[in-house]
């Protein structure tokens, strides 16, 4: 299936700036993930510097985004990290991708089946894209139970192979029963990101992380 896929200098930059975003925003955050992986050492057990990498890409795109003059928030609900926009009708996680990850000929996927609260945030994805005006409606009048219900949620995906970080900033359609997302609704492709050779294990080759079973309350 073909999705909208933005690439090239100005239709990214366009597509980030329509988020409130820029690469350099999502570069910084994905190079302090790299510089936690680089922590690590071939002594910590394979999903340290994964789980490393995404923790800190996620604190720096809080670090960057929640101060002025970008004004947005962040939530841990249900073990579901993300960061707000301001007007809180969308949220980005971070999620490590499979080898299609930044590559405009393919449908790239989470490396790892996903949980029930981004599983949830998919399927709330496939109801408010189908309906946008319904988003809009419920902004305007819900209470912050509602409104999180009806926040659209994009995914930085992202993957290192050897001393490059293929990354997107990419809008997930539907997600299957497993936990893996099957198609998008939008991808915005940006420039893979050159990072220091590291000796620890890349997300190509690393083992798999730990998976948090939540229950929601």
């Amino acid at each position: 299936m073909q999705q909208n896929v933005k690439q090239g200098v100005i239709p990214v930059t366009n597509a980030l700036a329509d988020l409130g975003l820029t690469h350099d925003i999502l570069r910084e955050a994905i190079e302090q993930g790299e510089i936690a992986r680089a922590s690590c050492t071939a002594n910590d057990p394979p999903c340290v510097p994964g789980i490393y990498s995404w923790g800190s890409t996620v604190r720096s795109l809080r670090d960057i985004l929640i101060p002025k003059p970008y004004e947005w928030t962040k939530t841990d609900d249900g073990n579901f990290s993300t960061v707000i926009s301001p007007d809180g009708s969308f949220q980005i996680a971070v999620l490590t991708g499979d080898l299609g990850t930044g590559l405009v000929d393919h449908n790239p996927t989470s490396k790892y089946p996903k949980g029930p609260m981004i599983q949830e945030a998919v399927k709330a994805n496939q109801q408010l894209l189908l309906f946008p005006e319904a988003q809009k409606a419920a902004d305007e009048a819900a209470a912050k139970q509602q409104a999180a219900e009806n926040r659209i949620t994009w995914i930085l995906l992202k993957r290192r192979s050897g001393d490059l970080v293929y990354a997107e900033l990419s809008l997930p359609k539907t997600i299957s029963k497993s936990g893996f997302v099957e198609s998008w609704q939008v991808r915005i492709i940006l420039n893979p990101v050159e990072v220091e050779p590291i000796a620890v294990l890349d997300d190509d080759a690393a083992g798999e992380t730990i998976e948090v079973v939540v229950k929601r309350r």
